[in-house]
């Protein structure tokens, strides 16, 4: 459910587990009606001048975080959640869903982070298509993938290498 918060709440919505992904203007029914249904938080900010009862609002969605284990592991066995994986649904304000799995003690070199959003085709700078960004950690972008038609055409990021290499299961690639 859409909830306005009133000016100054945002430091008790992060203590709620709430985190600002952006800012979005509009008035209090126009926000509760555009985003019905999903769990959000609108903070009110400054009035839009000569837009009466038009508003700034910071949008905060929650930050969930849930601690797993190796998917194989859910059935009779009782090992302990050693990672956590992360989501946050911004679709309703920007158009993208982020997802992080890593260690639950954080270190940053065993994580992954992922983007899924709707992006422009590199291969024809018009179509609209399906894609995901995959990032080492929290910052470093690695590539990026994009569905066009029945292919995914992936753009490695600038310095970033993909690197064929033999595992015990076959060839696979590294990006480095």
């Amino acid at each position: 459910m859409a909830t306005i918060c009133e000016f100054g709440t945002a430091p008790e919505q992060a203590k709620a587990g709430y985190k600002m992904v952006g800012v979005v203007t509009g008035s209090d029914d126009e926000l509760r009606e555009k985003y019905a249904g999903m769990n959000i938080r609108f903070v009110r900010g400054a009035a839009i001048h000569g837009q009466p009862g038009q508003w700034e609002f910071a949008a905060m969605h929650p930050l969930e975080s849930v601690p797993v284990k190796h998917w194989e592991s859910y059935e009779g066995d009782e090992a302990p959640a050693l990672h956590q994986i992360d989501v946050q649904d911004m679709r309703a304000t920007s158009g993208q869903v982020y997802v992080t799995a890593g260690s639950i003690d954080g270190k940053t070199e065993d994580m992954i982070s992922a983007v899924a959003e709707i992006n422009t085709s590199p291969a024809n700078g018009v179509d609209h298509v399906p894609c995901l960004h995959v990032s080492f950690d929290a910052d470093a972008l690695a590539f990026s993938a994009f569905k066009v038609g029945d292919r995914i055409l992936l753009r490695l990021e600038e310095g970033v290498s993909l690197t064929r290499v033999e595992t015990p299961e076959g060839p696979m690639y590294a990006v480095d």
